[in-house]
């Protein structure tokens, strides 16, 4: 699931960093922003930084999955 935001964010993230390291805006706009990273960098262009964020999201829900099924189990064994 944390996959599918990931082009918007992507394309959302795109102006903020040119605009950093240029000091200038590249794109007017999310569609056009969308537009330019695919006809730039083509489609690959919209998957740019799935391995870090994967890194992040993978063990921040396996905590969460653990915790929840854990007390799941935990609170299950109070109510028997």
């Amino acid at each position: 699931a944390s996959v599918v935001p990931m082009h918007r964010d992507t394309v959302k993230a795109c102006p903020k960093a040119k605009a950093f390291v240029e000091s200038q805006v590249k794109y007017n706009g999310l569609q056009d922003a969308f537009q330019s990273i695919v006809k730039e960098e083509g489609a690959i262009g919209l998957w740019r930084g799935l391995t870090p964020r994967l890194m992040t999201h993978t063990p921040a829900v396996a905590i969460s999955w653990t915790t929840y099924e854990t007390a799941k189990r935990w609170l299950s064994h109070l109510s028997d």
